[in-house]
């Protein structure tokens, strides 16, 4: 990308029932963000997707919303849902990304109710670019709905997946898995939390991440992806499967789960120890003490 390229962005914003009343200062962040900064784009459309009756609902709204922001030559497009509204430097903020990336999100914020300061949430993945990490910490908490997108890559991952209510997490899903993805610290835009409309059935925290575990286990059985890291100079592997989170969380890290209190037992522990391991599970344990405890018997019990 150079800067005498004409770039488009298309901001699509669903108005469903309930958003005719907060969508003016929706509107109003919008203009006030390009009108502060408007990074690598040339021009800023803001498209606006009417869903009175909730006829769409928002995953189908925002497909809509794709696919006119396409038509009008959009290079990329935000999507930006009503309830929330956007940050002053969000143009800004993503022209770094531009050309190395197809999506991008923020920092996940909240403006809770009742309150005057929006508070970033920070999540055991501020930053990240690795989709096995995003996967283990929950797409379903780390990410927002709003987001940027590249708009040729869009149409390959639609909303609408006949799941009101999960047909973000269906998009999200799917671009992370498929096209280059990073997720940076600072927001792009504030959920106003209590403005929600009911254009979308709204789940619970534990439905949602029923949801993500379901597409995650789904996706590592077919692919059955490893994750590897060094320790004391020798190379490990692991198969990740997003079902053990702390595990797999160190892992990612680098390092074997619990790898200081393992350390020690090396240093405490007569040479070739006679060792049982209560609680096997994925192996973390067990693949330790056969290396560097080099016992005498090994026992494994689950």
């Amino acid at each position: 990308m150079t800067f005498d390229e004409e770039l488009i962005c298309a901001v699509v914003t669903p108005v469903g029932p309930g958003h005719d009343t907060i969508f003016d200062e929706c509107t109003a962040s919008v203009k006030a963000a390009r009108e502060n900064n408007s990074g690598a784009f040339n021009k800023i459309e803001h498209l606006r997707i009417d869903d009175p009756l909730g006829k769409y609902g928002a995953g189908k709204a925002r497909d809509v919303g794709t696919r006119e922001a396409i038509s009008l030559g959009s290079d990329w497009i935000f999507f930006l849902d009503a309830d929330d509204v956007m940050t002053p430097n969000a143009f800004e903020l993503i022209t770094p990304y531009l050309d190395t990336y197809d999506a991008v999100w923020g920092a996940v914020c909240r403006l809770p109710v009742g309150r005057d300061n929006a508070l970033i949430e920070h999540t055991a993945v501020p930053v990240c670019q690795n989709l096995y990490s995003i996967f283990n910490e929950g797409l379903d908490v780390c990410l927002t709905e709003s987001h940027f997108m590249r708009a040729s890559k869009a149409t390959s991952v639609p909303f609408e997946s006949g799941d009101k209510g999960i047909d973000f997490l269906h998009h999200a899903f799917a671009t992370w898995r498929d096209h280059r993805c990073v997720k940076i610290s600072r927001p792009f835009a504030v959920r106003r939390e209590g403005k929600a409309s009911d254009n979308t059935r709204h789940l619970s925290a534990d439905t949602r991440a029923e949801a993500v575990r379901g597409m995650v286990t789904d996706w590592t059985f077919k692919t059955r992806p490893v994750v590897s890291f060094s320790h004391q100079s020798e190379d490990f592997r692991f198969r990740f499967n997003g079902a053990n989170k702390y595990q797999e969380r160190a892992w990612l890290d680098g390092k074997f789960w619990e790898a200081e209190e393992l350390d020690y037992l090396t240093g405490v522990l007569p040479p070739h120890p006679a060792v049982i391991d209560v609680g096997a599970n994925v192996g973390n344990h067990a693949i330790y003490f056969a290396r560097f405890l080099a016992p005498s018997y090994l026992r494994l019990f689950e």
